[in-house]
């Protein structure tokens, strides 16, 4: 009937009208002139009347009416619809994107009307920005780890090098230890091992910018570390930055990586140096702290603490940005001149030493880090002293594996000369075979790390399963991504860093054969224990 059919069409007509206004686009009808004649939702803050009448045109931002206005014109005149991406101005003037499309509506074989349909893609717009910002994120932290490959390669190669001069130059030096001190030969040798404990400095930097460093944890002397730094530290600052160190000579020590910690100090320092470019003031504190240490995730903790403050005169950082420095890839500096890796490193290594790092930032007038660790009750360990003594032998059998000849014979000499009886292989597979061989009992192997084929690390494991009471000492300054070398070294496993001197060598061999370099690895810290990693 006619009335069922009206209240069908009423129906319909409502159904047409909700989903008009429900669906979260805008849609459109427009006249030849290009004036609104219907819109299915009102703008936020405009009233229907405001709307209907207008150029749709003036909705849109300068930037983008003329290409508006070409799409309205070729839809109108080709009968074909029409698709692009412009900004529109909301009420309050922000530009927006959004997605047109434009389709003609045709009465007696032409385009009377266009139907415009605009969908807000802003979130789209931000969702691939991000997209953008991690892909590049990821290929520059491929690039870095190419780059990180490419060091650590030559840090190892350095190292071994290195090792060589090291002995060779010990050797030559008590050659003529009965010489004058102002002898030109001696002073020359000299030269030598003075270049050569610099070229160490210059290995431990490539490793630790390639994170391949060896990562060894021992009791330091927090002020010795910055001192022993001051030199590379005030050569990265530059003329234009005076350097200023305040230290108490009462300082209690730490269990720190010592590479890792001078990797921290080199990182805030170049930051420092970058906020600066007109130059300023860099300052080093150091002090003990009893009670609760400065928390960086809301935790603390009490104890006794070594605080070491960093603090310079550069440009500050606005709160917004301090909230954000310690994130991985956050950086300000402008492409290509800064990773955004430098404070979440350091962020990493203080974490893992057990402390927490925080910075307090005011723009126009400096930023201040702030560095608690938790204070050690062992003695630390002097450097020299081991490096540079004389260093103990002793009569067990040492299974030797290196695969540079230059080291391994270096190294052959430094322990026969210590008494020890030695075995020697070039590879893991050859060591294998002089173990099962030889009737000797083997007391302890020294092996490197990275070799050919069998690395260190496998071998150490194959041997310990057949003679579990072998001692075993890793050499390398090279840090290779082996979980099973990480295994051994946490089970006790001792290591010595390339280059090494002889002393260092013998003192070290001794420590292990007699159980004593284990122990020292475990040793008690008083601070907050929720920090460690």
């Amino acid at each position: 009937t006619r009335k069922t059919a009206e209240e069908a069409l009423r129906q319909s007509e409502e159904v047409f009208r909700s989903v008009l206004e429900t669906v979260p686009s805008y849609i459109l009808s427009v006249s030849r002139y290009h004036t609104i004649r219907f819109l299915n939702r009102t703008l936020p803050h405009l009233r229907m009347a405001d709307v209907i009448g207008q150029n749709v045109v003036e909705f849109m931002a300068p930037e983008s009416r003329e290409t508006y206005r070409e799409a309205l014109e070729r839809a109108f005149h080709t009968g074909e619809a029409q698709e692009f991406e412009g900004l529109a101005l909301r009420p309050e003037g922000e530009p927006t994107p959004f997605l047109i499309r434009v389709g003609p509506v045709e009465s007696g074989g032409e385009v009377e009307s266009l139907t415009v349909v605009g969908v807000d893609i802003s979130q789209r717009k931000e969702t691939e920005r991000a997209l953008r910002e991690s892909q590049e994120q990821l290929r520059h932290a491929q690039r870095l780890e190419s780059v990180g490959r490419l060091a650590g390669g030559v840090a190892h190669d350095f190292n071994n090098l290195l090792t060589v001069i090291m002995s060779c130059s010990t050797a030559a030096r008590d050659r003529v230890a009965q010489l004058p001190d102002e002898d030109a030969l001696a002073r020359h040798i000299q030269q030598i091992r003075e270049a050569s404990h610099r070229g160490t400095g210059l290995t431990q930097q490539l490793l630790a910018f390639a994170r391949r460093q060896v990562v060894q944890p021992e009791v330091v002397d927090v002020n010795a570390l910055i001192s022993g730094a001051h030199g590379m530290l005030s050569r990265l600052l530059g003329a234009d930055v005076e350097m200023l160190v305040g230290l108490d000579p009462g300082l209690w020590p730490v269990r720190i990586d010592p590479g890792q910690f001078e990797q921290v100090l080199i990182n805030l320092a170049v930051n420092a140096c970058d906020a600066m470019p007109q130059g300023g003031q860099l300052r080093i504190e150091s002090s003990n702290l009893r009670g609760p240490a400065v928390p960086d995730d809301g935790e603390g903790g009490t104890g006794e603490w070594v605080r070491v403050v960093v603090t310079d005169t550069g440009a500050g950082m606005t709160p917004e940005t301090l909230n954000l420095a310690f994130e991985p890839f956050f950086t300000t500096k402008e492409v290509g001149l800064g990773t955004g890796l430098g404070l979440s490193t350091c962020f990493g290594i203080v974490r893992k030493a057990g402390g927490s790092i925080t910075a307090e930032s005011v723009v126009g007038e400096g930023t201040t880090f702030r560095i608690d660790l938790p204070r050690s009750l062992e003695t630390p360990r002097h450097e020299e002293a081991s490096r540079e003594g004389g260093g103990d032998g002793g009569t067990e059998t040492v299974l030797l594996v290196e695969d540079d000849d230059a080291v391994r014979q270096v190294t052959r000499d430094v322990l026969e000369g210590g008494g020890y009886e030695l075995l020697e292989a070039s590879s893991g597979r050859q060591a294998l075979e002089r173990f099962r061989a030889d009737d000797r009992r083997v007391h302890l192997l020294i092996t490197d790390v990275v070799m050919p084929g069998m690395g260190g690390a496998e071998l150490a494991d194959e041997l310990l399963s057949r003679d579990p009471d072998l001692k075993v000492l890793f050499l390398s300054g090279y840090s290779p991504d082996d979980g099973r070398l990480g295994e051994l070294v946490d089970r006790g496993i001792d290591l010595v860093r390339k280059p090494f001197s002889d002393a260092e060598l013998l003192t070290k061999v001794r420590e292990v054969l007699e159980g004593h370099a284990v122990s020292s690895q475990k040793g008690a810290t008083r601070g907050n224990g929720g920090h460690r990693t």
